[in-house]
C-alpha cells in the first residue's frame, strides 16, 4: 500500500513539474512578446511617419520607399512577433495579436494618407488593448 502511494506521490510530482515548466515558458513567451510587440509597433509608426514626410513632399502617397533601417526592421519584427504568437497558450490572445499585426500590415499598404492615418490611429488603441491583456495573462501565471 506505501509502495502504491508512493508511486501516485511520484506521479503527482511528475505533473506537477511538467505544468511548472509549460508555465514557465509561457511566462517567458510573453514576457519576450510584449517587447516584440513594442518593437514592431514602435517601427511601424517610424514607417507612418516616413510615408507622411514623403507625402509632405511630393504629394504622392503611395510612391515613396521606405528606408532600408525602418524596412528591415519593421520586416525582423514582425517576423518575431509572429513566431512568438504562435508559442502562445490563449487563443484569444493569438488572434488579438495576429489582428494587430495585420492592422499593422493594412497600414504600411494604405492606398491614401487618410487611410494611413486611420489605420496607425486604430493601431495604437489596439496596441494597448493587446498589451494590456497580455499583461492580465502574464500575472495569472506567477
Amino acid at each position: 500500500m506505501s509502495s502504491n502511494n508512493s508511486a501516485k506521490l511520484q506521479k503527482q510530482a511528475e505533473l506537477d513539474n511538467r505544468v511548472e515548466c509549460m508555465r514557465a515558458l509561457q511566462r517567458e513567451t510573453l514576457l519576450e512578446l510584449q517587447e516584440a510587440i513594442k518593437d514592431a509597433a514602435r517601427l511601424l509608426a517610424s514607417a507612418h511617419m516616413e510615408d507622411l514626410e514623403s507625402y509632405n513632399k511630393t504629394g504622392n502617397f503611395t510612391s515613396s520607399m521606405l528606408s532600408e533601417e525602418v524596412n528591415e526592421g519593421s520586416r525582423l519584427a514582425l517576423g518575431r512577433v509572429a513566431i512568438l504568437t504562435e508559442r502562445v497558450a490563449d487563443e484569444s490572445l493569438r488572434m488579438e495579436i495576429k489582428n494587430l499585426m495585420k492592422l499593422g500590415t493594412e497600414m504600411l499598404l494604405a492606398k491614401s494618407r487618410s487611410e494611413s492615418e486611420a489605420k496607425m490611429d486604430h493601431l495604437i488603441l489596439k496596441e494597448s488593448n493587446v498589451q494590456e491583456k497580455l499583461g492580465i495573462i502574464l500575472r495569472n501565471t506567477y
